[in-house]
């Protein structure tokens, strides 16, 4: 059953992310298109070389999901059977936790520009003069 609601829940998001990816493309093409359309006939033939077959409108784009359930019915199964998830165990979680705080620490260039957003912020750090 957990597997079942995880998998449905997982599938959920994956459709919910694809339509906001499919409605930002449209947008983007409408400002395409409005851009092309807004172009002088002078910039257009200096781009394309001439007007000849000049259509502002046609903008294709093309948002497809992709998917093992594209493939033929075996390798569909076989290929999810293949374990995906990380797992970890808690001491592994916190060394990895770690790891990255060490890195941030030890990484100058980021030290550097935390200093300079500080002290953009006036914040002066305990023990600072």
């Amino acid at each position: 059953m957990i597997d079942a609601t995880a998998g449905t829940s997982i599938a959920s998001s994956v459709r919910d992310e694809f339509d906001s990816l499919k409605l930002e493309f449209r947008l983007w093409r409408e400002k395409l298109v409005k851009y092309r359309c807004s172009l002088p006939a002078a910039v257009v033939a200096r781009y394309r070389g001439s007007l000849s077959g000049w259509k502002c409108r046609d903008v294709q784009m093309v948002v497809e999901l992709v998917s093992f359930a594209d493939l033929p019915p075996d390798e569909a199964a076989a290929l999810n059977v293949i374990p995906t998830r990380l797992r970890l165990t808690p001491e592994q979680v916190e060394r990895t936790i770690q790891a990255g705080r060490d890195a941030v620490r030890l990484n100058p260039r980021l030290q550097q520009a935390f200093r300079r957003a500080q002290g953009r912020a006036g914040f002066v750090a305990a023990g600072s003069p």
